[in-house]
């Protein structure tokens, strides 16, 4: 967003300012001042958030709808730029929020993307949970060794410098 909500990078309208767990519970507790939000920790907060929102709390539904629709939208422009063949949503608090906003992020992603790059991408919760991460950079040496047929790659040298 064009001149938004003050990013914690330094700059503002990132969309990390709109959809990431800090600012999702900054929302929330703007909503709901007064409220026990800020004696939790986020993990318990998100799952309270999740749990009314599920429920059908109506202070706790606008939250997750906005979230989506943010999420929706930088993903469509994603799709419109990159055109990914997978793409996953994950981490801590996306895996606990994923299950509640996935069917509506598949279709504000299909509102907002071109057709066919969308036709071809998956929209997922991802299924490696908390470690995703490390396990996808594990796999970059073994994809390297498997892709050089098992050969080891000798390190270069800088210019000038003999391996004596």
């Amino acid at each position: 967003m064009l001149d938004g909500r003050a990013c914690r990078c330094g700059s503002t309208g990132c969309l990390e300012a709109y959809i990431g767990t800090p600012a999702l519970l900054a929302r929330w507790r703007e909503q709901n001042s007064g409220s026990a939000l800020s004696a939790v920790s986020e993990e318990e907060a998100i799952t309270a958030l999740v749990t009314k929102a599920t429920a059908g709390e109506a202070s706790a539904i606008q939250l997750p709808q906005e979230t989506t629709h943010y999420l929706g939208l930088g993903i469509a422009n994603l799709i419109n730029l990159i055109n990914p063949q997978h793409i996953m949503v994950g981490g801590w608090a996306g895996l606990r929020i994923g299950p509640l906003i996935l069917p509506e992020l598949r279709r504000i992603v299909e509102q907002y993307a071109l057709q066919s790059p969308f036709d071809a991408v998956t929209l997922d919760l991802c299924q490696l949970g908390q470690d995703a991460v490390a396990l996808g950079a594990a796999t970059l040496p073994l994809e390297h060794f498997l892709s050089s047929g098992g050969k080891v790659s000798q390190p270069s040298m800088p210019v000038g410098v003999s391996a004596q």
